[in-house]
């Protein structure tokens, strides 16, 4: 995998991309919160449903993304309980 070998271009890569798709996140919500404080009251469009599901990917993707940066791809140990096994 290219990013889990290279450094700190990868990890200042990723963590720029997570600080993007957080700043989409904080201008749908912009958007979304103008949509529907219009009067008068009005059911969901499909517009605002999907203009939430980019607010709430953008900003958990990003957010992890800023955090964790290339150690996204680190290796985690897990207990034999939950390894998978040949049977």
């Amino acid at each position: 995998m290219l990013c889990a070998r290279s450094g700190w271009a990868s990890d200042i890569a990723l963590r720029a991309i997570g600080t993007g798709l957080a700043l989409l996140a904080v201008f749908a919500v912009y958007r979304l919160y103008a949509l529907v404080h219009v009067l008068p009251g009005h059911p969901a469009s499909p517009e605002e449903m999907g203009i939430g599901a980019v607010a709430v990917l953008g900003a958990s993707v990003g957010i992890v993304l800023v955090s964790l940066g290339r150690h996204i791809f680190d290796d985690v140990r897990i207990s034999a309980r939950w390894s998978a096994r040949a049977k």
